[in-house]
């Protein structure tokens, strides 16, 4: 049977509908009547949509989770001028099965449309900034450069953007060459510092995710926490900077009660990026 895998904008009034999306969240709720129903968060990198299933909702329940990747078969319902999908089927993605049917993982996980390879060696060309810490930064993003240009900026997102940690980085760094090359009160802040800052203050990210299909967190970070896995990542390479260096990235990157100047400074700067965003 010939199948066409729709992306959530692309769904409009067709009969039937076959999908592969993101299950955000699940919820098990109860009509009116007390029967039970599930209500689901569908994405992809086109949109996100409502999906309800009024049907054998018990015998489903089981057989996906929230977060997990689905395959759906339904039709489309207006509630309150929004197109919902009213699902008859769906399972757990299971490549073996659906891939036959031409799915990609990109209409899951959206991309940049940045040339990452050009602007992770112009980031690189900003590492001599750290000073004393450059070393140790630049071995760091050689080792990981492959997840650096890849891992999106949120991993908990209803959107996943490929290569957005990478686009957030660069504008962190240009927003404070841009303060440096103005009035910015330089004397009070150690520029190197916060360069450094900016380089590692989000590479949990990096040290903590992977990819299957959509990037989750990997079993390790789940255990122990992300910051803990890249704590260890970082005293990997310690021999790269001095004793007393290490020392204050491992209290500006890892102790809470720590509120330097620099670390404030680099913390509204990741806002001002998000808040563009």
């Amino acid at each position: 049977m010939s199948v066409k895998l729709l992306r959530i904008r692309d769904i409009k009034s067709q009969d039937i509908i076959y999908g592969i999306f993101h299950c955000k969240y699940k919820e098990l709720k109860k009509t009116k009547y007390g029967d039970p129903y599930i209500s689901l968060g569908l994405f992809d990198s086109s949109g996100s949509i409502e999906g309800k299933l009024w049907h054998n909702s018990n015998h489903y329940d089981g057989r996906f989770d929230e977060g997990d990747i689905v395959a759906i078969k339904g039709s489309p319902n207006i509630y309150r001028k929004n197109i919902e999908i009213n699902i008859s089927h769906i399972a757990k993605y299971d490549s073996s099965i659906y891939d036959t049917y031409g799915f990609s993982g990109e209409s899951i996980v959206a991309k940049t449309g940045f040339d990452s390879i050009s602007l992770f060696r112009e980031i690189c060309n900003y590492f001599k900034y750290a000073g004393s810490n450059s070393d140790i930064i630049r071995a760091i993003y050689k080792d990981y450069k492959k997840s650096i240009i890849s891992v999106p900026y949120k991993i908990d997102a209803d959107y996943q953007v490929e290569g957005s940690y990478l686009i957030s980085l660069y504008r962190s760094i240009k927003i404070f060459d841009l303060l440096s090359s103005s009035s910015f009160k330089k004397d009070s802040i150690d520029s190197e510092l916060v360069y450094s800052l900016i380089f590692l203050k989000n590479f949990y990210i990096v040290s903590g995710c992977e990819k299957k299909i959509i990037y989750v967190l990997n079993e390790e970070s789940i255990d122990r926490g992300a910051i803990n896995v890249f704590h260890d990542c970082l005293k990997n390479y310690k021999n790269l900077v001095s004793r007393k260096d290490f020392s204050r990235l491992e209290r500006c990157l890892f102790d809470s009660e720590s509120t330097s100047s620099e670390e404030n400074l680099v913390s509204e700067i990741f806002r001002l990026v998000e808040y563009a965003d």
